[in-house]
């Protein structure tokens, strides 16, 4: 009976630590981002590093994304506002979006705290690594 007890005591205290590790971050999304970095995953060819670099610097300067806490989102781009609605999967690994057109996309979170922010995203089949830091 003893070892029953143990058993059971160790499937719970397992249990209870799978269940905090999978904590809900979404009050640590939710405030304006701004662009920090933007990495791609694969190589880009020599010709074309001085164009990409140029647009990347370009939109550190402009690209900013604010997660409202009822699931709205905006994103700004130099003169263009992009809106939706977002919602984080059980275990923060992932965020899905809504635009307004009804456009659905999941982005793999890489890190979420409050002062850092990363994810992936596929642009036009390239991998494409945001990294953002909080707007304000």
């Amino acid at each position: 009976m003893a070892k029953q007890f143990r058993s059971i005591f160790l499937v719970l205290g397992i249990m209870l630590i799978s269940l905090a590790s999978c904590q809900d971050k979404s009050t640590a999304i939710v405030r304006s981002w701004k662009l920090d970095n933007l990495r791609y995953t694969k190589n880009i060819p020599n010709s074309m590093r001085p164009t990409i670099q140029k647009s990347i610097d370009e939109l550190k300067k402009s690209f900013v994304i604010t997660y409202n806490a009822d699931g709205t989102y905006f994103t700004q781009m130099k003169d263009q506002t992009l809106h939706g609605t977002w919602k984080l999967n059980f275990n923060s690994s992932q965020i899905s979006v809504v635009t307004d057109n009804g456009t659905v996309k999941d982005y793999k979170i890489l890190k979420l705290t409050p002062s850092t922010y990363s994810f992936k995203a596929d642009e036009n089949g390239q991998e494409v690594i945001f990294d953002m830091v909080p707007a304000n």
